[in-house]
């Protein structure tokens, strides 16, 4: 997914920015962008285009001996915001929750690798886990 986000960013010269973790892409288009004369729709469907063609384009690059069964396809939305600080806001929320997701799994699979069963191992995790994501959202909501 890094290897199609660049091809966007070349692709789209407006894109000043990417970020991507798990299956989820976010791009930052320059602020006065007159891509497609900022019609929604239209981006949406430029960008949800393109980035499943450069993902079927780089498949075996990243995949050489898995075949690609069925057709990918990408949720795409587009959200504008006001000013630069919500997007840093936004862009803050989205690291956050990686960086918990990847905490969480980390320590998962740690359990799972010492003996205890997934099913265990999700309870223990869910205890601190559950006030860990409540702390990360109320920071951001001021």
């Amino acid at each position: 997914m890094n290897a199609c986000a660049s091809l966007m960013m070349e692709q789209f010269p407006d894109i000043i920015f990417g970020y991507g973790f798990d299956n989820e892409y976010s791009f930052v288009f320059q602020e006065k962008t007159e891509l497609y004369q900022r019609d929604e729709r239209l981006i949406i469907s430029s960008c949800s285009s393109c980035f499943t063609s450069f993902y079927m384009m780089k498949w075996k690059e990243y995949f050489p001996s898995k075949e690609l069964v069925q057709p990918p396809h990408f949720q795409v939305e587009v959200s504008c915001y006001p000013e630069p600080r919500i997007v840093c806001d936004y862009l803050s929320r989205r690291q956050s929750e990686c960086h918990n997701r990847n905490q969480y799994t980390t320590c998962f699979w740690m359990l799972v690798k010492s003996g205890e069963g997934e099913n265990k191992a999700k309870e223990i995790l869910k205890v601190f886990f559950l006030s860990s994501f409540r702390s990360s959202f109320i920071t951001y909501s001021n």
